[in-house]
Order: C-alpha cells, then sequence, then structure tokens
C-alpha cells in the first residue's frame, strides 16, 4: 500500500508544493519490525568471546552490536570500544553524549539481543568486610611501628651499656 501525499503551501506571490511517499516511510516500519521479530538470544560467554580487533561485540542496552567494521571509524579511538567488550557497555555508551546519527550507525551492526539469564553474578560490594580488613591490616602494622622503634630503643641501650662499662 502506498499512497502518495500532496502538500501544498501559498503565501503572498510565492507557492511550493511538495509530493511524497508513505512507501518508504512503512518499509522503515516493517524493517525494524522484522528486526525484533527475528532477533536471536546470544548468551553472555558467546559474546564475550568477541573482544579484539579481528572481531568486537558490544552489548549495550541489552542489545548486541557487532561493531568490527566501525573501529577504525570511531572518533573516540579502537581502545576504547575494545576496553567495552566482554561486559555490558551501556552506561559507557550513555555517559557519552552521542547524536542521533550514531545510534543510528550502531542499528546497523546489530546482531541479536542478549540472553540476560547467562549475565554472570555481580560481586556484592560488602563495605563491613572492606574496612574490616583495613583494621585488621591498620592492627598488625600498628604491632611492627612498636615492635622497631623499642627494639631499636633496646638495642642501643643495650649497646651503650657494653661500651660505658670499658
Amino acid at each position: 500500500m502506498s499512497e502518495v501525499v500532496l502538500l501544498h503551501f501559498s503565501f503572498k506571490k510565492v507557492s511550493i508544493s511538495f509530493f511524497f511517499s508513505t512507501k518508504r516511510v512503512l518499509k522503515e516500519k516493517e524493517k525494524k519490525m522484522t528486526v525484533t521479530q527475528d532477533a536471536k538470544l546470544l548468551t553472555f560467554q558467546d559474546i564475550s568471546t568477541h573482544n579484539n580487533k579481528s572481531d568486537c561485540w558490544l552489548i549495550i542496552s541489552n542489545k548486541v552490536y557487532d561493531v568490527t567494521p566501525f573501529l577504525y571509524e570511531h572518533p573516540g579511538g579502537e581502545d576504547i570500544i575494545l576496553k567495552a567488550t566482554g561486559r555490558d557497555a551501556t552506561e559507557d555508551y550513555n555517559g557519552v553524549n552521542h547524536s542521533g546519527e550514531a545510534t543510528g550507525i550502531l542499528q546497523k551492526y546489530y546482531v541479536g539481543d542478549l540472553d540476560r539469564s547467562t549475565l554472570p553474578a555481580k560481586k556484592q560490594y560488602n563495605p563491613i568486610a572492606v574496612v574490616a580488613k583495613q583494621i585488621s591490616m591498620s592492627k598488625s602494622r600498628g604491632i611492627f611501628q612498636i615492635l622497631v622503634p623499642l627494639l631499636i630503643i633496646a638495642l642501643a641501650y643495650g649497646i651503650y651499656h657494653i661500651y660505658k662499662k670499658d
């Protein structure tokens, strides 16, 4: 189904007419629909193996992109992209103010969706354990900081008394 639309604008003695087809708009919508319907579900383990210059995949917003052809064109350099492989790069991507054009370019490299159930468990940050470890280390350092000067003083005192007798 294709429709031709005519837009006509007139202002004083100037008139402008536009003709355009809605067929292209419909094709774009169909294309987006087929991409999401045919999306492959990829495991984190499979995605994380694509982490070098010759095969580079990124995870952004639970979608997977093969950005290998774009590595050398990236304005920030290839190293930035390579550092984001093997993990969820959503925060890295969103942390930079990417243009709509960049998002459009990214869509060209779409491979599939991430199977979130395959993500490795995040390490739980336990501030109590960190503080306890620091305290135990500071206690052992504290003992040495006290014992070493005492031993030096005792040794100096002993040497002083040995030579004083002579």
